[in-house]
């Protein structure tokens, strides 16, 4: 399990749709379905049904671990921009990592 797939699984629960997800994230259908697939194989847990010809919905497993998945991507996105701020500070005030093969 991976952000990309918890993204994906998030973008697809959110708009109902694998082509709205896929739309979103600027790749095929098709990868988003395999995304999906390699995600439930992984976890050995059907989390998305199709309902119809295009709506998804999710499972009770996937709309169980829907919230979850949502608190991990936006921890995960917070700790982007924390490491993004320290990054920018230690050039800014010259905090550069030294190198201990010196010492």
């Amino acid at each position: 399990m991976n952000i990309e797939q918890l993204n994906h699984f998030s973008e697809v629960i959110k708009s109902g749709s694998f082509k709205l997800a896929a739309q979103k994230f600027a790749v095929s259908e098709s990868v988003i379905k395999e995304l999906m697939h390699s995600l439930e194989k992984e976890i050995d847990l059907k989390l998305i049904d199709c309902d119809g010809i295009s709506k998804v919905v999710p499972t009770f497993e996937g709309l169980k671990i829907s919230s979850l998945v949502k608190e991990v991507l936006l921890n995960y996105h917070e700790l982007e921009e924390v490491v993004e701020f320290l990054r920018k500070d230690s050039i800014e005030n010259g905090n550069l990592m030294y190198d201990v093969s010196i010492l």
